[in-house]
């Protein structure tokens, strides 16, 4: 594991950068705090150690995020035209498009055209700036169902409004700076969005065009029912093909499953937007969500959003690289320890940086 994982990695990378202790949000950047300088450092806007770690954090998943959302808002827009006309320019598959239609509350029995005008209202419901808590969409409580994630909603995590979360996240800096923990939860909510973005438009992607994307729910949800009918401990490995060689994956999967047999069940995954569906499919499996169960997701992936997404799913976590907030106690604190008393999942930094390791301590076994 620890040569696959080395074959990732190009070049050394900044020290500053991977502790988050490197900063160049304003125009007096790149600003760098020095781990052995004490409490008392401060950056050239006044910033803490454990300010600039937050802050670098946010911005980093907001950049994401807002990318994620500007995709949704485009498939929106493709599906409002075709609502308008015909309906999707090719014929959804049935077993998919009935997949879809269960998420969403819908039979089978209902119109494609007429479950299209319902996933644009709403859709475009979580996108406008206006959308309060007090009218909250229902694709919410369908793709994040209280029974699967109630820790979501224990913690407020949820979302209201896609856009003005991520308005507030990017305007950070502008106003005075709020407690570091509102700034880590505020990370969490942003995640959420990208998480959100991405099922929804694969979602609308398939009733515009009717192809499937590699992980419509069969492949995944297909893994999912497999497994024993008693709970059992699960690693769903994560791997974003953009940021590591095709291969990659494949030989992980195999040294992966070598490691964990008879330990765990592991699930290969390729994108982050399966995470959902698989907390979703446990708690039809088992009755429970994935934070009240022995679930690892190991995230070999540049992405800070698709770590932060798998813990608001309810999985510990390992990743490679490791999250950019070891500069700060305060923030190492946060995702390692405190999320394990409100979530009921945490941060498990990766042991020298080899993820193999710290799932097995996670599991309780042996490195």
């Amino acid at each position: 594991m620890k040569q696959t994982e080395e074959e990732g990695r190009k070049s050394p990378a900044c020290g500053y950068g991977l502790m988050g202790l490197c900063c160049f949000s304003c125009l007096l950047g790149p600003c760098r705090i020095s781990p052995f300088e004490g409490e008392s450092a401060k950056g050239l806007c006044g910033d803490n150690v454990d300010l600039m770690v937050a802050k670098n954090l946010l911005h980093l998943v907001a950049g994401e995020a807002a990318g994620g959302l500007k995709n949704l808002s485009e498939a929106v827009q493709n599906l409002g035209a075709l609502a308008v006309k015909q309906g999707a320019r090719k014929r959804p598959g049935k077993e998919v498009l009935k997949g879809i239609l269960e998420k969403y509350g819908f039979t089978s029995r209902v119109s494609v055209n007429r479950f299209a005008h319902y996933l644009l209202r709403e859709s475009q419901k979580l996108l406008s700036p206006f959308s309060g808590p007090e009218s909250p969409s229902p694709l919410l409580s369908s793709l994040y169902p209280e029974g699967a994630f109630p820790h979501v909603y224990r913690e407020t995590i949820l979302p209201d409004s896609l856009t003005n979360l991520i308005f507030d996240a990017l305007s950070q800096g502008e106003k005075e700076s709020p407690a570091v923990q509102v700034i880590l939860r505020q990370c969490l909510k942003i995640s959420m969005v990208k998480l959100i973005s991405e099922e929804l438009r694969r979602d609308i992607d398939y009733l515009t065009d009717g192809d499937p994307s590699p992980e419509m729910g069969t492949e995944v949800l297909d893994v999912v029912e497999d497994l024993p009918p008693e709970p059992l401990p699960v690693v769903v490995l994560l791997v974003r093909d953009d940021d590591l060689p095709e291969e990659f994956m494949s030989r992980a999967t195999k040294e992966l499953r070598q490691r964990l047999k008879g330990i765990a069940r592991l699930i290969p995954l390729k994108n982050m937007r399966g995470l959902p569906s698989i907390g979703r499919g446990f708690f039809r499996k088992w009755s429970l969500p994935v934070n009240g169960m022995s679930a690892v997701a190991a995230v070999f992936s540049q992405s800070p959003a698709s770590v932060l997404g798998a813990l608001v799913c309810g999985f510990s976590v390992v990743s490679s690289p490791a999250l950019p907030i070891h500069g700060s106690e305060v923030v190492e604190r946060f995702f390692c320890k405190d999320l394990k008393e409100k979530l009921g999942c945490a941060y498990v930094p990766p042991r020298a940086g080899e993820v193999l390791p710290a799932i097995l301590e996670f599991l309780g076994e042996k490195a």
